[in-house]
């Protein structure tokens, strides 16, 4: 199966950092390719104050569009969307999230996924079909989100109205105190990482260790950003892949670790 040593006969051994709900997906399909996954979310997850979102939302027409880039931000927008309101064109980054907001009845107007997942591609998409206007464009984000889209957007003269629908916290030491250990016993093969903010939570836990716990495990990124920030720790990057799907990435990890036996 996928996820096993070529030579060794033996799982292939996965640290998942991410935050739990999205780990314990990837673990599922890790699990069901042969492999073992270890979660220990790096990232918390904790939603912020509803109101702002739930203002937005009273006269859902005064908006143009609504931008979704990650799952929780579709689970906020589900959580507070008005049943009764007309929505309006919805644009959709990956396949998850919009399966996520499908689920719950609102589908999407359009949906930018696999090699094409940038906020750049959803940026084109959405301006493409939507007719200039001075109506904002909804984005619900991380309250220390990226800001790539609304630049974009911003660039091409369209309003975009941000509201923060969660935050993410660092992980205590203590929570990852065992995933150190498994890395000191040389149990990890490999390290799929999201964004920097995870990578920097992990790398000040282990520390002046990070580079020689790490050498042994196959190391993946998504995003040339998030493989600038390892580089940056002076930790080796096998494989950068730019969609977000963490299977992919897990995929190509594999295939690197089978090519180091």
């Amino acid at each position: 199966m996928l996820m096993r040593h070529q030579t060794q006969l033996r799982p292939l051994q996965v640290l998942l950092t991410r935050p739990l709900d999205q780990s314990k997906q990837t673990a599922e399909w890790i699990e069901s390719e042969g492999g073992i996954a270890h979660i220990f979310p790096c990232l918390v997850v904790l939603p912020t104050d509803p109101r702002p979102l739930q203002q937005a939302l009273v006269d859902v027409s005064r908006h143009s569009a609504v931008a979704v880039t990650s799952v929780h931000a579709a689970r906020a927008l589900i959580a507070h969307w008005p049943t009764e309101k007309k929505l309006p064109p919805l644009f959709v980054l990956g396949n998850k999230t919009a399966q996520t907001l499908a689920k719950a009845g609102l589908v999407p107007t359009e949906i930018v996924d696999g090699e094409t997942a940038t906020a750049r591609q959803l940026a084109k998409r959405l301006l493409a079909a939507i007719p200039a206007t001075d109506k904002p464009v909804l984005f619900p984000q991380a309250e220390t989100g990226r800001e790539e889209l609304p630049l974009l957007l911003a660039a091409a003269r369209r309003n975009v109205e941000k509201v923060a629908v969660y935050q993410t916290v660092p992980a205590t030491k203590e929570a990852l105190l065992p995933a150190v250990q498994l890395l000191r016993e040389r149990r990890i093969d490999l390290w799929p990482v999201g964004s920097p903010k995870t990578a920097q939570v992990l790398l000040d836990v282990l520390s002046d260790e990070a580079a020689s716990l790490l050498a042994g495990v196959c190391v993946g990124a998504i995003g040339q950003t998030t493989a600038q920030a390892l580089r940056d720790r002076n930790l080796r990057v096998d494989v950068v892949a730019e969609q977000p799907e963490f299977e992919d990435l897990l995929i190509r990890l594999a295939e690197a670790a089978a090519r180091r036996e």
